[in-house]
Formats: C-alpha cells, sequence, structure tokens
C-alpha cells in the first residue's frame, strides 16, 4: 500500500483533479494515517518547493475532509506540519508567491480551526517568519568595456 502511495505521490501534480482524487484515495486508508503521512513527509523533504506546495495542497484537502476524525490525519499531520512549512519557506527555491500561498493556507487552517489552537500559533509563526526573497542579481551577460577593448585590439593586430 506504501509503494502504491509513494507512486501516487510521485504522480500528483497541481490540477484540483489530482488532489481530490489522491485525498480521496488515502482518506479511504485512514487505519494506516500515521504510516501514510510519514510517507508524504518523507517524499515532501525530497521535492522542490513548487511540487511541495501541491504536497501541501493535498494534506490541506486530506485534513479537512477528515475533521469528523481528528485523531487520524489531522493528528499525524500536526506532528510534521511545522517542519515541513520551514523546510519550505526556508529553501533556496521558495518564491515570495510560494509563501504567501503556504500563509493563505495556515490562514484558512486557522480560520476553520484544523488543528489544536497551540499548533496553529506554532505554524502561524512559522508562516509568518518566511524571509523575504531579494532579487537575484543580474549577471550581464556583455563583457566588459576592458575585455572588449583587449579583444578589438588582439584583433587588429593580427
Amino acid at each position: 500500500m506504501l509503494s502504491t502511495f509513494a507512486t501516487k505521490l510521485g504522480r500528483l501534480n497541481h490540477t484540483q483533479q489530482s488532489i481530490e482524487t489522491l485525498s480521496q484515495w488515502t482518506l479511504f486508508h485512514s487505519e494506516h494515517a500515521a504510516e501514510l503521512v510519514s510517507e508524504w513527509n518523507r517524499h515532501f523533504l525530497f521535492v522542490e518547493a513548487p511540487k511541495k506546495l501541491v504536497f501541501l495542497y493535498l494534506a490541506n484537502d486530506i485534513v479537512q475532509n477528515s475533521r469528523n476524525e481528528p485523531h487520524t490525519f489531522i493528528a499525524q499531520f500536526s506532528h510534521v506540519m511545522p517542519a515541513a512549512l520551514s523546510a519550505l519557506l526556508s529553501s533556496p527555491d521558495c518564491s515570495p508567491d510560494v509563501s504567501k500561498r503556504v500563509q493563505r493556507l495556515v490562514s484558512v487552517w486557522k480560520e476553520r480551526m484544523i488543528f489544536e489552537p497551540h499548533k496553529l500559533a506554532e505554524l502561524e509563526t512559522i508562516a509568518q517568519k518566511a524571509p523575504e526573497m531579494k532579487p537575484k542579481p543580474v549577471v550581464n551577460p556583455v563583457p566588459s568595456q576592458d575585455y572588449n577593448h583587449e579583444a578589438k585590439t588582439s584583433v587588429r593586430s593580427r
């Protein structure tokens, strides 16, 4: 079952259908919540920031649809979510857009009281501490004038 879940995680994409389909499959296997969340977390740590966001959307769909059974997926995700958010928000490929989306997810969880109040406070603190992205320095593709001058001189001297 875990290998099937791993395969499904590998195929997960940003579409609502993909997220909801895997969420429903996961919820159907709620008796294995601890193992599934552990597998989710293991895969989460090795994907790039945009895919991490898709994984968070999957987790969001799972926890929101399991509110009637808070001791299954909600409890399991509450253990891994702080480290997951920290890993995503501190990664070098985390854009300001991804940070805003994470903050929005956390605010939805808070509004709907998905996790325990102390856990929501912890997640909110992590989301608010997302580092501001500095613009990357522009590398000038044109060589400096000194280089051009040297190149022109060496061509003329031949």
